[in-house]
């Protein structure tokens, strides 16, 4: 049981170092529009984070959609790529986001939706749960200021959970994960990109 609450103490850690990141970056590219309109009431740390999602994501035309393949620890709980594939499609479809068109390689920054699971099975858990990272991620290819004629692929947009979940409630956790986090993709991506009415 000492070893579990371990596992779960690095996990949550590594999380929370991840979150603690990726707002640090952000703040300094920022900082001083961050600070002022913090400290003035003009907007609050969650609209701040709202923000920072959202910005990648204005003028988006469409993107090639990549459901990563399973492996078969994934498929021997009852996780098909297919089933996922299908979820995430329906919601892109339903917000209208397009994906897979003839000219996606024309898209500016070859923008991908990447969806990938990777479960592991450590003994020293227990026989009936696995540790899982399962990652929704916008990657396109970004410009460096220092040299603008390199292009390198970049994730734009993250959604990830990294965590030990047991295997009766596998696939169901799992699916559950990815079609909040492509629903969260699709109202970051509609509130970015407004309808003209």
């Amino acid at each position: 049981m000492n070893t579990r609450k371990c596992w779960i103490l690095v996990l949550g850690l590594a999380v929370c170092l991840v979150v603690l990141a990726s707002v640090s970056v952000w703040a300094g590219a920022n900082k001083k529009s961050y600070i002022e309109r913090v400290s003035s009431g003009e907007i609050t740390i969650d609209e701040v984070l709202n923000e920072v999602r959202r910005e990648p994501l204005v003028g988006l035309e469409g993107l090639l959609l990549i459901v990563g393949k399973l492996s078969s620890v994934e498929e021997q709980y009852g996780l098909t790529g297919l089933e996922l594939r299908t979820d995430v499609e329906l919601r892109l479809r339903q917000s209208g986001i397009k994906f897979e068109g003839k000219d996606w390689e024309k898209t500016q920054g070859k923008p991908c939706l990447l969806i990938w699971v990777k479960t592991l099975v450590p003994k020293v858990i227990s026989n009936d749960s696995v540790v899982v990272d399962i990652n929704v991620e916008l990657q396109e290819d970004a410009v460096l200021l220092r040299n603008p004629k390199i292009y390198i692929p970049t994730v734009t947009w993250r959604r990830n959970w990294l965590g030990i979940i047991t295997i009766d409630g596998f696939e169901d956790h799992i699916r559950g994960f990815i079609k909040d986090s492509v629903d969260q993709f699709c109202n970051d991506y509609l509130a970015a990109n407004p309808k003209e009415q």
